[in-house]
């Protein structure tokens, strides 16, 4: 049976959600029920999803608006090649209101559901707001935090982003009762990037989706580096917490209770709910080799 999972993400800025849907929609365990869209511009977000699962012909998955405005000071790093029309064309079910259509499908569900966060959780934590019974029903994989490293194993833990973009929010979905919930830190997903052979596999590859991944890669990098894409990935963050929906294999994982201070720190507390963390990795290269394999199809 294919395990039901909704994406909540903020797909469009940082290049790795792009990597992380594309992994997704490459399992084929996975039953992806919805990709729900956070922050800042919202449509803009979805237009990017949306071109992100036609190219997989993914019409069964549906895109739904979170929580967003367009107030901050959001990245926009792909707006050069994606449009309404992308959104607009898509044939799959477009939620305006996708908060609450994830709490539709979770409580409806008979199976457990994942819900994988990787970008900051306003969605999931407006969904907590309004159903308090969600988390009893879910499992939890996100992307938040650094405990003891930071950025490509820089010693010392810092105010991460996903958590710092709505602290309030982090707070609610960190103290809330899920069945279960794992955790890639800094410590752990900041460290993963494809180099040499397993970088010009995915670069060489004729799947339509990987061109696209690619093409839209060389963008995003220019956009943000005003330079050429090198023959290395950008750093693969969210592609450990889809991962760790399914399997800690490769992880090295350790029980924490964790906390989300005022400052946007991750800290273990004995008052904070139980995580499985994934603090260290026991084989990266073997992670490495096992996502290339997962996003060619072998």
């Amino acid at each position: 049976m294919k395990n039901p999972v909704i994406l909540q993400t903020d797909i469009g800025t940082d290049f790795d959600d792009n990597w992380a849907l594309t992994m997704l929609l490459c399992q084929q365990n996975i039953d992806l029920k919805m990709v729900l869209v956070d922050t800042g511009n919202l449509r803009y977000r979805a237009s990017v999803a949306a071109k992100v699962l036609n190219s997989f012909s993914r019409s069964d998955v549906e895109i739904g608006l979170g929580v967003g405005d367009d107030n901050g000071d959001w990245d926009y790093s792909l707006a050069g090649c994606v449009s309404d029309d992308d959104l607009k064309s898509y044939p799959g079910r477009f939620s305006e209101n996708g908060v609450e259509r994830l709490i539709e499908i979770v409580m409806s569900s008979c199976e457990t559901v994942t819900i994988i966060s990787i970008g900051p959780c306003s969605g999931i934590a407006r969904a907590l707001e309004l159903e308090p019974r969600l988390a009893q029903k879910c499992r939890f994989s996100g992307m938040f935090g650094s405990i003891a490293f930071a950025h490509e194993g820089k010693p010392g833990a810092i105010a991460e982003y996903n958590v710092v973009c709505d602290i309030p929010a982090a707070q609610k979905v960190f103290s809330s009762p899920w069945q279960q919930a794992l955790l890639t830190p800094l410590d752990s997903c900041g460290r993963v990037r494809l180099r040499g052979e397993n970088f010009k596999k995915v670069f060489s590859s004729e799947k339509p989706y990987l061109k696209l991944l690619m093409q839209q890669y060389a963008l995003w990098h220019e956009h943000i580096f005003n330079r050429p894409m090198p023959d290395f990935s950008s750093v693969l963050f969210d592609t450990v917490a889809v991962h760790l929906a399914q399997s800690t294999q490769f992880l090295e994982m350790k029980k924490m209770r964790l906390i989300v201070d005022d400052d946007g720190f991750t800290r273990e507390d004995p008052s904070g709910m139980p995580f499985d963390v994934a603090v260290n990795w026991q084989n990266l290269a073997a992670f490495e080799s096992y996502l290339v394999s997962v996003l060619i199809g072998k």
